[in-house]
């Protein structure tokens, strides 16, 4: 049987391969634009899919897209400091909107 200390120090220890849904990953990557960029950012860039560790952003503009795309790395580092694991490994611009199945 197991005690209340046990199940409090499990879950006290950072869980490595824990899964996290879209939105959530959505909210952290905004989150991380909007620290760099303030709400102007947050507004030009939509989130549109995460598959396979890369997450599909449309931005508003040419201006926006070179500015992810400088950025790329930075984007991924600060969003996964947050998320407290590797979830993001890419970060593709598309234009093209992808059905919710």
């Amino acid at each position: 049987m197991r005690n209340l200390e046990d199940l409090l120090n499990q879950k006290r220890k950072p869980q490595k391969n824990k899964e996290l849904d879209e939105k959530t990953i959505f909210f952290v990557f905004l989150k991380v634009i909007q620290e760099l960029y303030g709400t102007r950012g947050e507004e030009s860039l939509r989130p549109l899919r995460v598959h396979e560790k890369k997450i599909y952003v449309r931005p508003e503009s040419s201006l926006w897209a070179n500015e992810i795309y400088l950025q790329k790395e930075k984007l991924l580092k600060n969003t996964n400091l947050l998320l407290e694991g590797e979830y993001l490994e890419d970060i593709i611009l598309t234009q093209r909107d992808f059905e919710k199945s």
